[in-house]
C-alpha cells in the first residue's frame, strides 16, 4: 500500500473467527499498522481490519464488508476484543 487511503490489493479472508478466541483491548499498542486483525466491537459487529493509522485512541483503516475493503475509523473504547 502506498497510501493510507489505498485499499489493500488482496481479498479479505472469507471466514470469521469465533468470539471465544478474542483478546480484550487493554492497550492500543497490541494492534499495529499494517497487521491484519480481527475486531469485535461492542454491539455485536465483527470484521477483519487492516489498520493504516492509529492516532491515540482512534483507529483508521480498511475493514472487510461484503467481501470488499471499506475505509473506516472507530475509537478504541468501541472495541470489545481482537485477535
Amino acid at each position: 500500500m502506498d497510501s493510507a487511503f489505498e485499499a489493500p490489493r488482496f481479498r479479505p479472508p472469507s471466514f470469521d473467527l469465533d468470539l471465544q478466541k478474542k483478546n480484550p483491548l487493554d492497550d492500543t499498542d497490541f494492534i499495529r499498522v499494517g497487521t491484519l486483525t480481527y475486531i469485535w466491537l461492542y454491539g455485536g459487529d465483527n470484521f477483519w481490519f487492516l489498520p493504516t493509522r492509529i492516532d491515540g485512541q482512534l483507529f483508521s483503516g480498511f475493514r472487510e464488508m461484503y467481501s470488499e475493503w471499506v475505509f473506516v475509523s472507530f475509537l478504541a473504547c468501541e472495541v470489545e476484543g481482537f485477535f
